[in-house]
This record gives C-alpha cells, structure tokens and sequence, in this order.
C-alpha cells in the first residue's frame, strides 16, 4: 500500500477522499491546515472529496454557521461534500 500525496483514501476514477471526524474538521480550520489541505487535494485528484464523518457536524469550536460555510466553500472550489453518520456510513460510501 502506498502513502497517499493527499487525501485519506483513493477510489477508482480518480477519485481522492479527504476524510475528517467532525472534531477534526473544526480543528483542523482553527489550526490552518484545513485549507492547505483542501489545496493539495484538489491539485492531485480529478474528483476530489471530502467526507466529514460524525452524527453532528456541528459539535466543535467552530460557530455552526461556520461549519456550513467551509462546506459550502469546499464545494465551490470543485470539492464534493458527503456527510456520513458514522464509520460504517463511510465504510458505505466508500464502498458504493
């Protein structure tokens, strides 16, 4: 298995998943990785997609409406935005 230059896992048809637990997601927007990250993603995949995996995404530092502005800012750069409940949710997304 080879390390990845971005992202978390590499689905067929250039398919490249960013995968973040909801406590990560906030963490990593406060800390200033998130958008570094964002930016290697989207260089190296030509379906780039981030999975924000948690029942409440909502649940972290970050103002709710915050939250809903990363996604929806991830999106507008080209970036699909799927939300999973949980492990096996991702497990299901990442299998369909």
């Amino acid at each position: 298995m080879a390390r990845l230059r971005a992202g978390d896992y590499s689905l067929p048809g250039g398919v490249l998943v960013e995968r973040k637990e909801v406590r990560d997601l906030h963490l990593s927007v406060l800390e200033g990785r998130f958008w570094r990250q964002m930016g290697a993603l989207r260089r190296v995949a030509t379906k780039p997609c981030l999975l924000v995996e948690g029942a409440d995404r909502d649940r972290g530092a970050l103002h709710p409406h915050a939250v809903r502005g990363v996604c929806l800012a991830a999106g507008a750069l080209g970036i699909q935005v799927l939300r999973s409940s949980s492990v096996v949710d991702t497990v299901t997304w990442l299998l369909v």
